[in-house]
């Protein structure tokens, strides 16, 4: 095995800018900012979350996906809740430090089905409140510009907003509520780009699960039962076949789920909004920071733990929370 001193020679290196590839343990020194440097590692359990730029138009019960620096949320309701509330069409875009307008989509929902990025967004299913029958199986596709109608869903269902993973050409959506509004579903669809087609069944029939991964390797955690019970069940699916997974440390529903099968989190969430996180590294839970804005029924952003904006429950906000602090990092060498 190469040692320090094999890649990067005796001497700390003395550059004008940081280096592209960084290895873990490397040090340098960057002559512009006049700083000492080295690449580190902060393991699980040091995850912090941090308050971003608000959105424009404050909304609950949004779908939303994307990466650190290219998202989008679509859809929702403003409160009060229920009342005459419509859903709306509007969607912004994320590019790391600002949401911008983007285009409507043709049909307004909440608790959408998103997938994909800013500029190759799926927005599926939802619902219609308070024109019965409330659950839909509208499709659409983003271009970064325009929302176009494309294939519909197989199962009109609503609450999964939460509960999609994926790219615009790959991706799933699962479970959820149906007509009459307290059945829970089992169903579990997939997204090939042209067609959604309905997969191998969730173990239990639940509404509002936190799944994050891909299509073919993911997480399904928490929920709520066909009681009305929340849970912390975990299923992985692995592309044929759901095998049961270790418990959620609290149990949550309609909150984020961001990340891969070994590299994820789930954050947020209801019976009231929480503001509690778990990261998960393919077997065990590891309790994280705490949220600064409590939320739930919200978008999340689908690269390994970069972040969530979403809303209360009970009250529309536009709040946006990014989350930092397992995986390599860049630190500052200082006297302290």
């Amino acid at each position: 095995m190469a040692t320090y001193y094999d890649i990067f020679g005796q001497k700390v290196q003395y550059l004008s800018s940081d280096p592209a590839n960084v290895t873990e343990g490397q040090v340098w020194y960057n002559s512009t900012s006049n700083t000492a440097k080295f690449e580190g590692f902060l393991a699980a359990g040091s995850g912090t979350w941090s308050t971003g730029n608000n959105f424009n138009t404050n909304r609950s019960q949004i779908g939303g996906a994307g990466t650190a620096t290219s998202g989008f949320i679509a859809g929702g309701y403003q409160q009060p809740y229920p009342g005459s509330t419509v859903g709306l069409t509007a969607t912004e875009e994320w590019d790391g430090t600002n949401w911008t307008t983007g285009g409507s989509l043709n049909t307004g929902r909440a608790d959408i089905n998103c997938a994909g990025t800013e500029t190759a967004g799926l927005a599926a299913s939802g619902d219609r409140h308070p024109s019965p029958p409330r659950t839909m199986t509208e499709n659409e596709e983003y271009n970064g510009t325009a929302w176009t109608n494309v294939n519909p869903t197989q199962n009109g269902h609503y609450e999964t907003a939460s509960s999609s993973v994926g790219i615009q050409t790959a991706a799933t959506m699962l479970g959820g509520r149906s007509a009459p509004p307290t059945t829970r579903s089992n169903f579990f669809e997939s997204y090939d780009g042209t067609s959604w087609t309905n997969n191998t069944a969730y173990p239990s029939s639940y509404s509002g699960a936190n799944c994050f991964g891909t299509e073919s390797s993911q997480v399904a955690a928490g929920g709520e039962n066909p009681g009305g019970s929340v849970v912390t069940d975990v299923n992985e699916w692995n592309g044929s076949a759901w095998t049961a997974g270790n418990a959620l440390p609290v149990a949550k529903r309609n909150g984020m789920g961001s990340g891969t099968l070994t590299n994820g989190i789930v954050a947020f969430g209801a019976p009231t909004p929480n503001p509690s996180s778990s990261s998960y590294d393919g077997t065990n839970w590891t309790t994280e920071g705490t949220v600064n804005t409590p939320m739930s029924s919200m978008g999340s952003s689908t690269s390994a733990l970069v972040g969530a904006w979403g809303a209360n429950w009970n009250g529309s906000i536009s709040a946006t929370e990014t989350f930092s602090g397992i995986g390599a990092v860049t630190k500052t060498i200082t006297t302290s």
